[in-house]
């Protein structure tokens, strides 16, 4: 949005856009060529310039109208014992107060939606506000044509470390039959085999929401998120210099998602091999793993909301042993409880006859 006290200067912005020479159809249709990312560079580097702005000065981003609390800053992630710390295994919900709580909300009844028969954008509604928090994959890819594009994703996660893996759910713009709808870091991916998945932390998370903005494909969010470009060694998109945790990533495999009632094409479902990992040291702790306290992601919610990481709880994973223990011990119980049952039976039987 540009203010009105701005707005004379827009004739400035047309004569300056002037010396950028208009991109020829004939090259665009054939293929750009490999200036056509400095190109775009060039002609957004010209309308700031007459501006004499900031691309977060020059446009506002629409808020809900919505009386929210400023965002609290001094909110840090610490760790906890678990929410039951008592709690032992095989131990019923029902024996804490707190699961005692949690149970008494299914007196409200369950809501059973068969996907087959809802609206599609109900289903979708449904699990990006249930299946949370969900991590950010705020991924920079290029086009064939040479045209960088930044945008974030949420269905997203790691499939496996050995060779190390990650899964991008991608949507396409419209069912098709024929897969012709894919968005363009879809597209770019399956151009040129190359991207980066570079995590959201709090600082940056809304030049990441801006990239979510529906660009052209021939336009660049890299201007729009006002984030920086750094190299990456293997693969030719570059990655967000102000991520502490990206990965540079080859195209492994991807599969079209056909739904099995229309037989259209509605996702593509791309695994990325990792091939290089840059992490900032800061967010390391002393035996080099990640601090997820200094790394501060964040996640995606439903709708329009997003996450801070929070209270943490430890919870140590149980030995076989002790649950070896616990399982013996129930069945021990269970044979006991069939034997006592038995005489009582062998009565009814000799009753009936």
């Amino acid at each position: 949005m540009v203010s009105t006290s701005r707005s004379a200067r827009l004739s400035e912005v047309s004569s300056s856009a002037a010396a950028v020479q208009p991109w020829p159809p004939s090259t665009k249709q054939q293929g750009a060529p490999p200036t056509a990312m400095n190109y775009l560079r060039s002609l957004a580097d010209v309308l700031l310039h007459a501006l004499s702005l900031t691309p977060s000065a020059t446009m506002t981003i629409q808020r809900p109208k919505e009386d929210l609390p400023p965002f609290d800053h001094a909110s840090a992630s610490t760790y906890t014992e678990p929410p039951t710390p008592g709690w032992t295994l095989a131990q019923p919900l029902s024996a804490t107060p707190e699961g005692r709580a949690w149970l008494a909300g299914e007196k409200q009844g369950w809501e059973v939606v068969h996907a087959d028969d809802a609206d599609p954008y109900r289903i979708y509604q449904l699990m990006v506000g249930g299946v949370v928090p969900r991590p950010i994959a705020f991924v920079s890819s290029v086009s064939a044509d040479g045209v960088e594009n930044l945008a974030p994703f949420s269905w997203f996660n790691m499939v496996t470390s050995d060779p190390p893996v990650i899964s991008l759910g991608l949507l396409h713009h419209q069912p098709t039959a024929d897969a012709s709808a894919l968005k363009d870091t879809a597209a770019n991916i399956l151009a040129t085999r190359g991207f980066t998945v570079n995590l959201v932390s709090e600082p940056f998370a809304q030049h990441a929401n801006a990239c979510s903005v529906n660009a052209p494909p021939h336009a660049s969010e890299w201007v729009l998120s006002g984030l920086t470009r750094a190299p990456s060694i293997h693969v030719a998109a570059p990655r967000v210099k102000e991520s502490a945790f990206s990965m540079e990533c080859e195209l492994y495999a991807a599969h079209p998602i056909t739904h099995p009632v229309t037989g259209l094409i509605t996702t593509t479902l791309v695994l990325g091999r990792v091939r290089a990992l840059h992490i900032r040291r800061d967010t390391l702790d002393a035996r080099g793993r990640v601090d997820t306290r200094a790394l501060r992601p964040v996640a995606k919610m439903g709708d329009i909301s997003y996450a801070r990481v929070g209270g943490l709880f430890r919870a140590p994973r149980p030995e076989w042993a002790d649950a070896e223990r616990v399982l013996l011990a129930a069945s021990s119980s269970a044979a006991v409880d069939v034997r006592e049952d038995a005489p009582a039976a062998d009565a009814d039987a000799q009753s009936s006859s």
